[in-house]
């Protein structure tokens, strides 16, 4: 059986067929991403070796390289790069060469073409998830899937959710908020790095499947505990639904909140059991699927984000007009991605996931 051609190498020759029928690196690189995702060439790597085919260049492999030759490398060298890799995989091609004695032009070449090895930033999680929490986020997502995965949407619209985040008086913008169109890198505009100030606000804020229901800042010095949380915060809920639901009240509504110490409370259950509020399980250490975490906290940080607020008040009235300006539409939708989260969770085995 004959042996499979290098990616780089397939990469290349692609590269070289688009790049002598006209085709951009741009449009190169895309088509690249389609059929290779992240194991694809760099954008400045597709430019150099397009510019090389352009030039008449017909070799797709690496020009010689000074030092130890490739050829050089042995069998034992792979072994034993590949052994320290499985060790740490944060070493680096100097460490590695340091350890060894093996040249560094040579560990490289192990590292990317030998044993096929491309190095990725670690991606941040909320938590290093045991067996066992992961094993519980399945057991919770099937659960809750059981329920909801397919009900009328009726049985959506009694769930409430909600949660505590901090609204800061000033949040920066991020850079790529800051990106223009200009017709040369000179004309490139700037602007004054600012710094996140230090006041902000705790907002208790809650909402379902047909928009927001209460939004409760917390005093200044204060912490949510569980008497709080059940006297300022959840009476205002239950005050809500008796209002907008005067026949049936709380009846059947089911609150969806995480497994904070003020929300586990015993004076917290008491008090929703006594209302008819029933608790739906909610797995630790899960923002990824808590509907407040993965989609309205972080719409609410980017429509204030850049805005300068010099109180309470005002951040307390930009709150309420942005949560106002949201459409109902999302609202919904956003109970439906929770259900969709839960069936990816289900699928990677409790695992964090990205997307979605």
């Amino acid at each position: 059986m004959a042996s499979k051609v290098p990616d780089h190498l397939e990469q290349r020759a692609y590269c070289k067929a688009r790049a002598l029928l006209g085709y951009n690196p741009t449009e190169i690189k895309a088509d690249l991403n389609k059929v290779y995702g992240p194991s694809a060439l760099s954008y400045p790597t597709v430019l150099r070796w397009v510019r090389r085919f352009q030039d008449g260049r017909q070799t797709l492999a690496d020009d010689p390289r000074s030092g130890r030759p490739a050829t050089a490398i042995t069998k034992n060298e792979i072994d034993t790069v590949k052994q320290i890799i499985e060790t740490d995989a944060r070493y680096t091609v100097n460490d590695i060469s340091s350890f060894t004695g093996i040249n560094s032009s040579a560990v490289f070449e192990i590292l990317k073409h030998r044993l096929m090895l491309k190095k990725v930033c670690a991606r941040w999680v909320p938590h290093i998830l045991t067996n066992e929490q992961k094993r519980v986020r399945v057991e919770i997502c099937r659960q809750l899937l059981e329920k909801y995965e397919h009900c009328d949407f009726r049985r959506l619209n009694e769930i409430v959710t909600g949660d505590e985040t901090w609204i800061f008086f000033f949040e920066p913008e991020i850079k790529r908020n800051n990106k223009v169109w200009v017709t040369d890198v000179k004309d490139r505009p700037q602007i004054a790095r600012r710094s996140r100030t230090v006041r902000k606000i705790m907002y208790a804020i809650f909402f379902d499947s047909k928009g927001p229901v209460v939004q409760i800042p917390v005093p200044e010095s204060t912490s949510v505990t569980a008497k709080f949380y059940k006297e300022k915060v959840l009476t205002k809920v239950v005050s809500h639904y008796k209002e907008t639901r005067p026949r049936t009240g709380t009846r059947g509504i089911h609150l969806l909140h995480d497994n904070a110490p003020a929300h586990k409370a015993s004076i917290v259950t008491e008090y929703l059991t006594e209302m008819n509020i029933k608790t739906l399980p909610h797995p630790p250490y899960s923002p990824d699927l808590s509907p407040c975490d993965f989609w309205l906290n972080p719409l609410i940080k980017d429509a204030l984000r850049g805005r300068r607020f010099e109180s309470r008040q005002a951040v307390g009235s930009a709150l309420y007009q942005c949560l106002k300006g949201i459409p109902k539409s999302a609202y919904k939708s956003a109970f439906q991605k929770w259900i969709q989260r839960l069936k990816k969770c289900v699928e990677v085995k409790g695992e964090y996931f990205e997307g979605l």
